[in-house]
């Protein structure tokens, strides 16, 4: 059966994806940091639809619960996911100039580098089995003016970020869409959902949201807006992006279709050329020539560094046999001379030199 893994799948939309998905047949992994309210929703998808539903307790937010979960996915061992659903994520109240430090940048590690490294994840997977689905939940808060929140600047990330892999992944039997509702009844808001036609105008419940991004995901769509208020903004503000993205399909498209450039013939090969000598220049090497010691040199221990020594010629070396044969004699003693015999003094070779006297 196939597997699906929803973040912030204990309750709201993360809990009505899981509902959906079971009853469609996949077996689900259900990800939250509240074990409580995560355990007993897995036991209700279970029970109702007959699927194995396995939870991981994690915080997203949190760097190394982020990295538990990777490593549970990522490479040739990791878990063959086939739907993921980015849903997982938090916004606060309070303005940006009066918003705690941490809290913003927990904004961010959950609601996109949450998002980035779990795809990364599981997208290199997918595409080798030319199967499988992203969904990540954005929000309508990302098209419209934050009030200086930065929750909306955030999903405004994903809705880009999913948009960004459409060219990416066209052919390749994975798809992905980004969910973008307006207010849902989760319980999230700290305030109560108005009755009447307002509320049925700009308000959803969780099972809406979800039917009707499966109903776009089976269209082929990249994006999903639930109602009727909702969808017309988004498409009004989607317009010169989508121009932008077919302009850039066109422009891709015709350059495949022009026909390539034939490669040049191959040159045969032939001796090197010489350089050409030109007038009033100087004939100048080809390649710096190589240096050659002069065979008298004697190169020491300094590298580079040569010294040198004293030429032998033919009078030097006549003087200093003529003086080592002086000494020999001058040695010898003259009461028997019969008994010594000349001394041999051997003849330099050519290149040695020898101390003259």
């Amino acid at each position: 059966m196939p597997l699906a893994l929803i973040t912030g799948g204990s309750a709201g939309i993360g809990a009505a994806f899981a509902d959906r998905l079971a009853a469609r047949g996949h077996d689900l992994i259900l990800v939250a940091r509240g074990e409580l309210r995560l355990n007993a929703t897995a036991r209700i998808i279970a029970a109702r639809h007959g699927v194995r539903v396995d939870t991981f307790v994690t915080d997203l937010a949190d760097r190394h619960g982020l990295f538990r979960l990777e490593a549970l996915l990522s490479g040739p061992e990791g878990l063959v996911v086939d739907v993921l659903v980015n849903n997982a994520g938090c916004g606060r109240a309070a303005e940006f100039p009066h918003a705690e430090r941490e809290h913003l940048q927990a904004e961010i590690d959950l609601n996109i580098t949450a998002t980035i490294g779990l795809t990364h994840a599981v997208l290199p997977g997918m595409l080798q089995r030319g199967r499988g689905t992203i969904v990540n939940v954005g929000s309508v808060a990302g098209y419209l003016p934050a009030a200086g929140s930065s929750y909306g600047p955030t999903k405004a990330w994903v809705s880009a970020f999913t948009d960004s892999l459409a060219p990416v992944l066209r052919g390749t039997g994975v798809a992905a869409i980004a969910a973008c509702p307006g207010y849902v009844r989760t319980g999230w808001h700290d305030f109560t959902p108005p009755e009447g036609m307002a509320g049925r105008l700009l308000w959803s419940e969780p099972e809406q949201v979800v039917d009707t991004c499966l109903a776009d995901l089976d269209r082929g769509r990249t994006l999903s807006v639930p109602g009727p208020v909702y969808r017309p903004l988004v498409d009004a503000l989607e317009m010169p992006r989508r121009a932008l993205r077919l302009a850039a399909r066109v422009a891709g498209a015709s350059r495949e279709r022009r026909e390539p450039v034939p490669a040049p013939a191959p040159v045969a090969a032939s001796a090197p050329a010489r350089p050409v000598r030109r007038p009033g220049l100087p004939d100048l090497p080809s390649r710096p020539a190589q240096r050659v010691e002069p065979p008298h040199c004697v190169r020491t221990p300094a590298a580079d560094h040569f010294v040198p020594t004293r030429r032998s010629t033919r009078e030097s070396r006549a003087r200093a046999v003529a003086a080592a044969r002086s000494r020999a004699s001058a040695t010898v003693s003259s009461t028997t001379p019969a008994a010594v015999e000349p001394v041999r003094v051997p003849r330099p070779a050519d290149g040695m030199a020898v101390p003259s006297a």
